[in-house]
């Protein structure tokens, strides 16, 4: 009986030491997934940060860009505008000089008009 009280007595403590064991390899493994995985949300961040970096650099580039088309464009517009004023301007002058060159040849008609007809 005391024999069969010991081996029962140690077969438990056989158990408890191979359940200890595997408590301590899932305890290892998941200490391990941890590990790995915390490295792997680190790189992600790292990566995440890298590529917000880059969006941002080529925001202030992109707006950089723009904001000096803008200027392009309002000088431009001003250039466009004061060449349209000129060509209004040209084409008023054009229209009184065609004005009093038809006055200037009616003139004499009617004058011709005037002695052939007394």
């Amino acid at each position: 009986m005391q024999h069969a009280h010991t081996h029962t007595h140690t077969h438990s403590k056989w158990e408890n030491f191979f359940k200890c064991k595997l408590l301590w390899h899932v305890q290892e493994e998941a200490l391990q997934r941890r590990s790995e995985d915390e490295e792997k949300r680190n790189e992600i961040t790292s990566h995440f940060q890298e590529m917000l970096n880059e969006i941002r650099a080529q925001i202030e580039q992109h707006s950089a860009r723009n904001d000096k088309l803008c200027r392009e464009n309002a000088n431009l517009t001003d250039k466009l505008e004061n060449m349209m004023s000129q060509c209004d301007r040209r084409e008023e002058v054009r229209s009184g000089v065609r004005r009093e060159e038809l006055k200037m040849t009616e003139v004499p008609k009617s004058n011709s008009e005037s002695v052939t007809c007394s």
